[in-house]
């Protein structure tokens, strides 16, 4: 009886030790578990910011031209590039026109796949366009293959005087460049 008590102390000090090492363990997976969400949530919310301002630079294009009439090209194209300078993560800004081709575009670098370009050609696209256009309301596609090249997504933000549909704003980010 007295040799074995050591043996079942010994054994309940270990059994005691391998209970809190692995309620240590759950608990330390459980604050990474809780960092990685809130670190997950601040990402996107910070993505959202800076999309929303890029969206916001499109929209106000867009009412410019609503009040003014058809902006002169040499304005446009002052205002998108100052637009693609100040607001990273654009890979082009373009005015589409109301046949949903693409007329004129910012920067013409890198972008002259899409000069031209008829955006119904994908029906993806050609949904996403009919939509805003409806609706009257800045409509975003989901993941698409760029012209340019690389995945990215479109913003049409779509231009109407009175009744009159001017086209649209479109801006197009490449995703790796936003993130």
């Amino acid at each position: 009886m007295q040799r074995s008590l050591p043996l079942l102390v010994g054994g309940g000090v270990l059994t005691a030790t391998l209970f809190l090492w692995q309620a240590l363990i759950a608990q330390e997976r459980a604050y990474i578990e809780q960092e990685t969400q809130l670190e997950a949530a601040s990402v996107k919310n910070e993505l959202t910011a800076e999309l929303e301002s890029r969206i916001r630079t499109l929209v106000r294009m867009s009412k410019r031209w609503e009040r003014r009439g058809k902006t002169p090209k040499e304005d446009w194209e002052f205002e998108a590039q100052l637009n693609v300078r100040d607001f990273k993560g654009f890979q082009a800004i373009q005015w589409v026109d109301p046949s949903f081709h693409v007329r004129w575009i910012v920067p013409q670098l890198g972008n002259q796949a899409s000069q031209n370009l008829n955006l119904a050609f994908e029906p993806r696209r050609r949904t996403a366009l009919e939509a805003a256009r409806a609706r009257r309301d800045v409509t975003a596609t989901r993941s698409i293959d760029l012209v340019q090249g690389g995945k990215g997504f479109q913003v049409y933000v779509p231009i109407f005087q009175g009744e009159a549909f001017n086209g649209f704003i479109v801006g197009a980010f490449r995703t790796q460049t936003l993130l």
